[in-house]
């Protein structure tokens, strides 16, 4: 954790967020770091299921929740994760998959980003 906790330190400035800064998985060293940054943290873009992002919303490893809407299984998981965040006043920026999370995106009562990849355009 050391090691992306300098690094977090010197990027952030530039990017503004912690963007999987640890192991999506490791939600107990993402609230460890959390704890120990004032940058926002974002993670989960490779978590699979509502529950999964369920403990990482619990153990408060990410300000930013990431998930995405193929890999949590269809809209009605992705909507659990957003009414998930939504509880713990989380952000929510959804990974890849521009398409459909621009407008699951737009139903989020709080703050939200949608990725926009120049290079997929037609």
């Amino acid at each position: 954790m050391f090691a992306s906790l300098n690094t977090v330190r010197t990027l952030a400035p530039a990017r503004g967020w912690a963007e999987e800064p640890l192991d999506a998985y490791d939600a107990e060293g993402h609230a460890a770091l959390a704890a120990s940054l004032d940058t926002p943290v974002a993670t989960g873009e490779m978590l699979t299921g509502a529950e999964e992002y369920a403990r990482l919303i619990e153990a408060g490893a990410a300000d930013f929740v990431q998930p995405d809407a193929p890999r949590v299984g269809g809209i009605t998981p992705f909507l659990r994760v957003m009414a998930l965040a939504d509880h713990k006043g989380l952000s929510l920026a959804p990974h890849f998959a521009m398409e459909v999370h621009l407008r699951l995106a737009a139903a989020y009562r709080g703050t939200a980003w949608v990725e926009h990849f120049d290079w997929l355009e037609p």
